[in-house]
């Protein structure tokens, strides 16, 4: 009986967790649609960008229970081409801060290593040079 108690406990705990992640990314999603910042000459707006990757990281306190913190890393690309991080950090389940850092398309890449498909779509390789066929014409 005790065993099939942990187990319904331990599934509760389970499920609170997934939905504990869920609403973080959620605010963290309504906060990164209200973000809009001039950096130099470019202007960054959430509404506009087009979120690349995700880093989602649960501060957990007390082992095998819910966190209630929150930090999110968001790779985004502006309809202009340019691209940023967006930092997002949640503390006992409220917005504490968010920030945006630009980056280069170099550090782009390299934020993008270690998922080749979007590193492939985001930044082709260069065709292979291909063989050029002399054909000669009949008459």
């Amino acid at each position: 009986m005790e065993l099939i108690l942990l187990a319904i406990l331990g599934g509760a705990l389970y499920i609170a967790d997934k939905y504990v992640d869920f609403m973080a990314d959620q605010m963290a999603g309504n906060a990164f649609e209200k973000v809009h910042e001039v950096i130099g000459s470019v202007s960054y707006y959430g509404q506009s960008a087009r979120p690349i990757s995700k880093q989602h990281t649960s501060h957990v306190a007390v082992p095998l229970f819910p966190s209630i913190n929150h930090d999110l890393k968001v790779l985004c690309l502006t309809d202009c081409g340019h691209w940023f991080w967006f930092y997002c950090s949640i503390q006992f389940m409220k917005i504490d801060k968010t920030k945006i850092e630009v980056l280069t398309p170099e550090e782009a890449k390299e934020a993008l290593k270690g998922e080749p498909e979007k590193l492939q779509q985001f930044f082709p390789e260069p065709a292979a040079h291909e063989k050029v066929i002399n054909h000669k014409k009949s008459a």
